[in-house]
């Protein structure tokens, strides 16, 4: 077996599995690799479990195996060998002969239309040295301080057109300037909550609309957490697997 394999599959690794062709599973199923059986050339993957149930996954199911990096995604495809429930529940396919890698944030990439705040910082001004002020004094100035720079701030509504695991793609009828410092604040269908996420500017196009101009920018959202990029890719996928099911291109 390849190094590289090894890197990638290991004991303990979370994944998530995709059965293809059977309507009885259409979820995308949580898991862990169980064991690898390096003779045999076998993976051991838990057989997942809903609302404390057993996923009974079918033999002979044809399945994908997906893997989360801090960089990218791996998967593989198979065949469901053998299923077992002692000492655990689990099932067996063979050890991969392929890995496919994609960048997690370009992994998935879905057209959404979704109203969301844009934060826009005004380049702040280098700050002189103050005296030192007595407290009333300090916390008078502190409270203005705050109101002023929460009225500097200033708030844009746009258009997204599309988004994925690491950015989105808006439309705007005011011009941004990739110097601001700019957040962005939005809700997913869902329900997740995504706030204040650090954005910058990647690709800029000017359309024009008859007499009115438009903007459309590619945003890149920086330092986010792992886990809620985790949660937007997770829900683009099931969005994806929702317009496919109903015959509508993504």
């Amino acid at each position: 077996m390849r190094e590289s394999k090894k890197e990638k599959i290991q004991i303990g690794k979370k994944v998530e599995i995709t059965v293809f062709g059977d309507d009885k599973y259409p979820d995308v199923y949580k898991s862990k690799i169980d064991d690898i059986n390096e003779e045999e050339e076998e993976v051991y993957i838990g057989l997942p479990i809903e609302k404390g149930v057993i996923v009974p996954l079918r033999i002979g199911s044809k399945i994908k195996i997906s893997m989360l990096e801090e960089d990218a995604i791996y998967s593989f495809t198979g065949k469901l060998k053998s299923r077992a429930r002692k000492p655990y529940p689990y099932f067996k396919m063979d050890y991969p002969q392929k890995i496919v890698r994609q960048q997690r944030r370009d992994f998935v990439r879905m057209t959404l239309n979704l109203i969301v705040s844009i934060i826009i910082k005004e380049e702040e001004e280098l700050i002189k040295p103050k005296p030192k002020l007595k407290p009333k004094e300090q916390e008078k100035e502190t409270k203005e301080g705050k109101e002023k720079e929460k009225e500097e701030d200033k708030e844009l509504k746009v258009v997204t057109m599309n988004i994925s695991g690491g950015g989105m793609y808006i439309m705007s009828g005011i011009k941004l300037k990739k110097e601001d410092k700019m957040y962005v604040t939005f809700t997913l269908p869902d329900g997740t909550a995504c706030k204040n996420i650090k954005i910058t500017i990647r690709r800029e196009q000017e359309l024009k609309e008859g007499k009115k101009i438009r903007y459309g920018y590619g945003l890149l959202f920086e330092n986010m957490n792992r886990k809620l990029s985790d949660a937007i890719v997770s829900y683009l996928f099931g969005l994806q697997r929702d317009r496919r099911k109903k015959g509508i291109e993504i």
